[in-house]
């Protein structure tokens, strides 16, 4: 199996923390697997070559009379190196867009050596992954992976064949390392009311407005804490009182699952997700949720039962927390349906195996033939 992406396999983030799910679940099941080319622990740099040639050929890329000419140079530039890269790969799967360009050199390679490609595009449906340029890559691989009918649906009416789209859905962490008491004690928090947000702190996050919820909540007389695990994109940020305005900035994977058994609510009331992992990984804890606009995370949401949708704004998300921080039963019984479903179907071992089925098989839509195996 050969996995390649312009994203650091082994820096933090949703797509990065994929592709090494998806790694451990290959080698468990005694696969062969690449990163790039070559063994993961090398960590060949796809962006660090592929991203200049992205600046340079920017302006031609959304041109619709010329945006070819985008393909055809990826192709030219990318084409010995693509063969060579795919040779002892019996599959080939690419995360990432058709804006990342090496996708259609690998696209090419894959139909010269009789390959399946398959693609996880992590598309922000209207945001990024959409554009024209894109969905010609969708159009030629043989599957594409979506986390949710909504996005399935949107790339289906922008020209990706419907047999193409499989929903496939993130993993949990296979373990739950996170240590609630040590979180408190080692942050001073005591027993307060924990809301916890993860992620990049912009208003496409829906930061902000959290934020001015958390403040309109406690001037309500609803005491809580915030805690902030992300980096920083957009401030200023709305002020807070230092007293319930806990920072944790990028923290580690430690910190991150100490303070997801730690909090009483996750709340991410973010307006473009391609999924939500997070909401998932806050549902291993058993933690209700507080979503936002975004549609693919209210269908997550909305399916399992694991928490509430609101439309991002300030006042419906401050609804939202407050109920679930007074209303103990609700928040108990939303935080259960979540822990059911990632038990049904969010572990790295199912996820895995819908992956598996479609590599595996031999109807799937395709200029070229399937191998019967990995």
């Amino acid at each position: 199996m050969g996995i390649f992406s312009l994203v650091a396999a082994h820096e933090h983030g949703g797509l990065e923390s994929y592709i090494r799910m998806l790694t451990q679940e290959l080698q468990n099941n005694s696969c062969s697997v690449s990163w790039n080319g070559a063994p993961p622990h090398a960590e060949v740099r796809l962006r660090d070559d592929w991203s200049p040639r992205v600046k340079r050929l920017l302006p031609i890329m959304t041109r619709p009379s010329v945006r070819f000419l985008s393909r055809s140079a990826a192709q030219w530039q990318g084409a010995a190196w693509c063969e060579k890269a795919i040779r002892d790969c019996d599959v080939v799967h690419f995360v990432g867009t058709g804006w990342d360009l090496v996708g259609f050199p690998l696209v090419r390679a894959a139909r010269n050596q009789n390959k399946i490609i398959t693609c996880w595009p992590a598309v922000h449906p209207k945001m990024w992954g959409d554009a024209a340029l894109d969905i010609d890559l969708y159009r030629q691989m043989n599957a594409v992976f979506v986390q949710s009918d909504y996005e399935g649906k949107h790339l289906e009416q922008l020209g990706v064949d419907s047999p193409k789209l499989v929903r496939c859905g993130c993993a949990a962490p296979d373990n739950y390392p996170g240590d609630a008491d040590r979180f408190r004690t080692q942050h001073g928090v005591g027993d307060r009311k924990l809301v916890l947000f993860i992620g990049r702190k912009s208003r496409g996050k829906g930061y902000h407005s959290l934020r001015m919820a958390i403040d309109s909540l406690q001037r309500g007389g609803c005491p809580v804490t915030l805690v902030s695990i992300g980096r920083d994109f957009e401030p200023p940020y709305p002020s807070l009182p230092d007293s319930i305005d806990l920072d944790l900035d990028a923290a580690d994977d430690t910190i991150k699952h100490d303070a997801l058994a730690a909090c009483d609510v996750f709340a991410l009331p973010s307006e473009a997700e391609s999924f939500g992992i997070v909401y998932v990984e806050a549902w291993a804890y058993g933690k209700p949720v507080v979503c936002g606009a975004a549609p693919a995370s209210q269908e997550l949401v909305k399916r399992h039962g694991g928490g509430i949708t609101t439309d991002g704004s300030p006042s419906e998300v401050t609804a939202a927390i407050e109920r679930l921080l007074t209303n103990s039963k609700q928040a108990d019984a939303l935080g259960r349906a979540g822990l059911n479903a990632v038990c049904a179907e969010y572990t790295a071992e199912q996820v895995f195996t819908r992956h598996h089925k479609i590599w595996m098989r031999t109807d799937t839509p395709t200029q070229t033939s399937i191998p019967a195996r990995i």
